[in-house]
């Protein structure tokens, strides 16, 4: 008879987790701005201690949605971020290739200068909205 409830136990834990929700899968989106306008494009880098750094590009009308490994899953934790957008600059030799030009504000490429940071919350949908200023 231990034998039974044990087994069933053994059944009964994976099915009520996965219904109470102890996944941390966590999910990040918003929308980057500079000087109130929409960003058109660019990269964001999100890094910290302890989680997997994630990586987001900027789509046309300035919203993104944060990934990791191939997955919009995001593991909760601190995340200082970074934001950068290149131009390609051409090469005066023909034969080499472009090379790429920063083109958004300095301060916004380093974790040490941009100010920005973000913590997600285990199991939520969180939205963060980057407001850039030009001249910072």
């Amino acid at each position: 008879m231990r034998a039974s409830t044990a087994f069933r136990l053994f059944l009964l834990v994976p099915i009520c987790a996965a219904f109470i929700g102890c996944s941390s899968k966590s999910t990040l989106s918003g929308t980057v701005t500079i000087d109130g306008q929409a960003v058109k494009g660019g990269d964001l880098v999100f890094e910290g201690a302890g989680v997997p750094t994630c990586y987001a590009t900027v789509s046309e009308d300035g919203s993104y949605s944060l990934q990791r490994g191939g997955g919009n899953d995001v593991v909760p934790g601190k995340y200082d971020v970074t934001f950068r957008i290149f131009e390609e600059v051409p090469s005066s030799n023909p034969n080499a290739a472009p090379g790429r030009r920063l083109v958004s504000p300095k301060k916004y490429s380093s974790t040490k200068t941009s100010g920005l940071s973000f913590t997600v919350q285990p199991r939520t949908k969180s939205v963060y909205d980057i407001e850039l200023e030009s001249q910072p």
